[in-house]
């Protein structure tokens, strides 16, 4: 043992070093299970990126509303990655229970109506069934 490692300072030191360390590997350990562009998309030959990419063509205002947020990017890659019976769960799940509550969050985008957000389903959806020409 070196004669630093002996002092309890460096000691103390090395072990907030290591322990910082292992909380880092553990926090990252879950950014690894999202969703990426390279992900399949059920019941599709593509991928996230293809999709993406069909969007932005199709409907570049919602392509850019949901790029410009990072909630939003990883709530569309998310949706994207299960089936589209899930989706369409998902999507009901996110509707206002009554008219009192007119604009909630959509795909991580605060601000969308009942109307954008159909709008923006059909959009999305039209996407995934043309997202082998991209």
């Amino acid at each position: 043992m070196s004669k630093f490692a002996r002092r309890p300072v460096f000691r103390r030191l090395s072990i907030g070093v290591v322990g910082i360390g292992m909380v880092t590997a553990a926090a990252t350990g879950g950014v690894a299970s999202a969703a990426t562009t390279t992900d399949r998309v059920p019941g599709t030959s593509c991928n996230v990126a293809q999709v993406e990419r069909a969007l932005n063509a199709q409907d570049p205002a919602l392509y850019t509303k949901i790029m410009s947020s990072s909630d939003a990017r990883s709530g569309l890659e998310s949706v994207l990655t299960v089936s589209k019976s899930e989706r369409a769960r998902r999507w009901s799940r996110s509707l206002p229970a009554s008219s009192a509550h007119k604009n909630r969050t959509f795909l991580g985008v605060k601000g969308f109506s009942k109307d954008q957000r159909h709008a923006a389903e059909k959009s999305i959806e039209s996407a995934v069934s043309n997202c082998s020409k991209y």
